[in-house]
């Protein structure tokens, strides 16, 4: 068959697959919200303003490119299919190091790889398809539970009830705790542009969750008035009616840095008013792009009693972990068993620095454009 009628034929399965339906009903939500934001005049920080410009391409997607949607999610995080191929497995230990250090905190089970559906990409690792964002979720999966935040999947049936994602991109996560805890009623409130990503993905890759796109604030209401389907979609100027969801955890990665000040203190406002009791935060204290911002746990804790919690001594966007610094007890474990040349090399450097006048260094402290987990409670 010549290659054109072989094309052809590929484009036309891909456009009755349940990908493609999922793509074209997303699409109307989402044009259905940028009518209605048109008419709100909410727009977006100058920084995210800029961004969804980039991704005005997939509201025309063809049924071939809805296939490879993660491809084209690098728009949100900026992580690219083409760093996963073959030719760049020289840097798979790296995550392999990387995912035990996560799993050697985790006694719950909580890993959820890479779906390869929908161009799903990550190094084969033996836990399954891996890569950054994977490795993030599951971090921050680690740290809700670390937290009291979230049970163990063996007890999901006493796993929050409603839980919201505040700027939820492509939906990578929210496929991973919705697959933890199915039963979880969970929104995701972001730019519409950005839940053309979430919508298409969640909704292709659980053909058989019941959903709902909200539009206005009448339909919020009438929704809040009943039981919440599997998905719920809510586009960000809608935020001041979030409070009538009775949400029970919310979550914020890597996007309220990008916020204004008002934007995130609009958010913990009305997570606190409509008695939300739990906030997750992953960010940096302020984007270096992003002078809209004063400081996002310095805003929410405004709000909510908020706290830290350090789980690995990287950041999430960083690969290989430092080497170990050895204490008293390797020392003589390293006399003891003769390799002196070790122990003498713990015992020099310091020496040396002592000889020379130079004291111990003090810990640096933590810049406002690094990563932090931050949990926070209701006062």
């Amino acid at each position: 068959m010549p290659q054109l009628e072989q094309f052809r034929e590929r484009v036309e399965s891909a456009s009755k697959s349940h990908q493609y339906s999922s793509y074209l009903h997303v699409k109307q939500a989402v044009f259905d919200m940028l009518d209605r934001m048109s008419q709100e005049g909410d727009a977006p920080s100058d920084y995210w303003s800029a961004e969804v410009k980039g991704i005005e391409y997939l509201l025309d997607a063809s049924p071939l490119l809805v296939q490879t949607l993660r491809s084209h999610c690098y728009h949100l995080t900026g992580i690219q299919d083409y760093d996963y191929r073959g030719h760049h497995s020289l840097r798979m230990p790296h995550f392999q190091s990387k995912y035990e250090a996560l799993a050697a905190l985790d006694s719950w089970g909580l890993f959820v790889p890479e779906d390869p559906r929908l161009g799903g990409f990550g190094h084969e690792l033996d836990a399954g398809l891996t890569n950054v964002d994977t490795l993030k979720f599951y971090e921050v999966l680690i740290g809700l539970k670390m937290a009291g935040m979230i049970p163990s999947p063996k007890e999901s049936e006493s796993s929050p009830e409603r839980v919201l994602e505040i700027g939820g991109g492509w939906g990578g996560f929210a496929y991973q705790y919705k697959t933890l805890f199915p039963k979880t009623k969970y929104v995701i409130i972001d730019l519409p542009q950005t839940l053309l990503f979430s919508g298409t993905y969640l909704l292709s890759l659980f053909p058989e969750a019941s959903s709902q796109f909200i539009s206005s604030g009448e339909e919020l209401a009438n929704a809040a008035s009943q039981d919440l389907p599997d998905f719920t979609f809510i586009p960000h100027y809608l935020t001041e009616e979030l409070g009538q969801l009775n949400i029970d955890l919310a979550i914020n990665m890597v996007s309220f840095q990008e916020m204004t000040t008002e934007q995130v203190s609009g958010y913990a406002r009305v997570l606190r008013d409509g008695r939300c009791a739990n906030l997750y935060s992953l960010n940096r204290e302020r984007s270096r792009y992003n002078d809209q911002l004063t400081g996002v746990i310095n805003v929410l804790s405004q709000h909510y009693r908020m706290d830290y919690q350090d789980l690995l001594p990287i950041q999430y966007t960083e690969l290989v972990i430092p080497r170990k610094v050895f204490g008293p007890l390797e020392l003589l474990r390293n006399l003891a068993i003769g390799n002196r040349r070790r122990a003498i090399g713990q015992l020099r450097s310091p020496l040396l620095n002592l000889m020379n006048g130079q004291l111990p260094r003090k810990k640096a402290p933590i810049s406002i454009h690094a990563y932090r987990h931050a949990f926070g409670r209701l006062s």
